[in-house]
């Protein structure tokens, strides 16, 4: 007892305990939030610039999409999901346990305590107990490795060029589309983690105004992909008048007036798709639209990779269209519908045009 008595005094002279904020949350919980799994971006070693994606010609970035799309056989999809149901499983588990350790355990202070009886011990009796901190960091390394494995998928099975296509589709279907369009509005402090999941691939990531700007440069080469003749349609709540610096109201729109669907623009394949976003996006003071295009040849159909895979269907578009037909549908029905030259004859007709069950269809036709 008296030796331990004096090691203890000896060990306890010459070990301060201190509960900083590395203690709290070690360096790998600040580049790891555990509710978002979220991984820094710059985790891709292979990672390409925007200089490199700016100089790229877009039959090369066109031309590795395509490639993308053929090697996403049945066979190799189910492989790879299965490799991600085994490694998201694990690292759940240890995600869970981290959790629990920093949230659930004993109190930092006897946490403290105990780690110097055991080191102490260890010292003495040269036995190898683990300390909580110890155990915590273990937990964390293998919390770590486990991320890393997961990412991994990702990066067996694109290129880094293909890496970026899934990133840019991911964040336009299913992140923030606004931004891409105009990265400059990136808010950095308003930025959350983002987290797709398609096939059996998982990408985590924190955005920053890069990644827009990349996704932008990448969509906009894409877009110029030549495609199967393909009706598509895009539902949207219109104004009735153009807003300065705003989008262009249903003014401009005129039969046989040209008009600007956007430098990138989500129509789908399926017309009820489009009618449930104009539904959505209704507001009292705007009109109900739909955008048809019988014969969309240039494009990118990104369902494939896209976040909500198999039910938007989605086409980007972008570019100069003419309106070769307006129609009005008082409450939507297709037996009333009446062909109109401008939104100008819409108002001149019975109840209110701007009801949610009235509707202006645009068709519109390709100018090459």
């Amino acid at each position: 007892m008296k030796l331990i008595m004096e090691n203890w005094r000896r060990f306890t002279a010459e070990s301060v305990i201190t509960l900083d904020e590395t203690q709290v949350q070690p360096k790998f919980l600040k580049e790891f939030v555990l509710s978002e799994g979220l991984l820094e971006e710059d985790n891709d070693p292979e990672s390409l610039s925007l200089n490199e994606l700016q100089k790229m010609p877009p039959k090369v970035v066109i031309s590795a999409y395509e490639d993308m799309k053929r090697k996403e056989t049945a066979e190799r999809i189910k492989e790879r999901i299965g490799r991600y149901k085994i490694l998201n499983e694990k690292f759940q588990n240890l995600e869970n346990e981290v959790f629990d350790l920093k949230h659930y355990g004993p109190p930092n202070i006897l946490v403290g305590f105990f780690d110097i009886i055991k080191k102490m011990t260890n010292v003495v009796f040269g036995s190898s107990y683990e300390t909580e901190k110890e155990r915590v960091a273990k937990k964390e390394e293998d919390l770590a490795q486990a991320a890393k494995e997961l990412k991994h998928i990702i990066i067996d099975a694109y290129s880094p060029l293909e890496r970026e296509l899934f990133r840019a589709i991911s964040i336009f279907t299913g992140g923030n589309f606004p931004t891409i369009r105009n990265p400059d509005n990136f808010d950095p402090d308003k930025a959350k983690a983002l987290k797709f999941v398609n096939d059996g691939i998982v990408d985590r990531f924190a955005p920053s105004k890069e990644t827009y700007q990349k996704a932008k440069v990448i969509l906009q080469k894409l877009v110029q992909s030549k495609i199967k003749p393909v009706p598509v349609w895009r539902g949207l709540s219109m104004s009735e008048k153009t807003k300065a610096g705003g989008w262009a109201g249903l003014d401009a729109y005129k039969k046989g007036a040209t008009i600007n669907v956007g430098n990138m623009s989500s129509f789908s394949i399926d017309k009820k798709v489009a009618q449930g976003f104009s539904d959505a996006e209704h507001e009292s003071d705007q009109w109900r639209v739909i955008l048809h295009i019988p014969k969309l040849s240039r494009g990118a159909d990104v369902d494939e990779f896209s976040r909500f895979e198999g039910d938007e269907k989605e086409i980007i578009v972008s570019g100069n269209f003419k309106i070769t037909k307006m129609e009005f549908y008082p409450e939507g029905n297709d037996n009333k519908k009446q062909e109109i030259n401008s939104v100008a004859q819409a108002l001149g007709t019975p109840n209110s045009p701007r009801s949610v069950d009235h509707v202006i269809f645009v068709t519109l036709e390709e100018i090459k």
